[in-house]
């Protein structure tokens, strides 16, 4: 059986490598005493993690219920799709203000719209 290639960056490389160094540095790390402020403030300084990497952290592993990632891609195409928005200078003011309407629960939001987006796509 063949082995896909996986092609990658040097960048990339080099960011899991700091993200493998940052949990051998932190191997007694409780994270779900820490609240998400804390856990932002942990990875800050880890190159190449932002917001999107945290954000997926917290919604995905660590499962926190009010997370609304601001900077994915497909989450800002879907809104924009759904809500029929159009691009002005205010887009992603209107996806914020929607998005706080769904606190404290804007995890599960997001998931629904992600696992819609994910349903469609396998109707076609």
């Amino acid at each position: 059986m063949a082995i896909p290639q996986v092609k990658i960056s040097m960048s990339k490389v080099e960011t899991l490598g700091r993200v493998v160094d940052f949990f051998e540095n932190h191997p007694d790390l409780d994270w779900k005493s820490l609240s998400d402020a804390d856990i932002r403030a942990l990875w800050k300084p880890v190159k190449g993690v932002g917001n999107w990497t945290v954000d997926m952290l917290l919604l995905y592993t660590l499962e926190r219920p009010n997370v609304f990632p601001a900077a994915d891609y497909r989450l800002k195409k879907i809104m924009d799709q759904l809500y029929n928005w159009t691009t002005t200078p205010s887009l992603q003011t209107q996806r914020k203000a929607t998005a706080a309407l769904w606190s404290p629960h804007a995890s599960v939001a997001v998931r629904y719209l992600l696992a819609y987006h994910e349903q469609l796509k396998t109707k076609q």
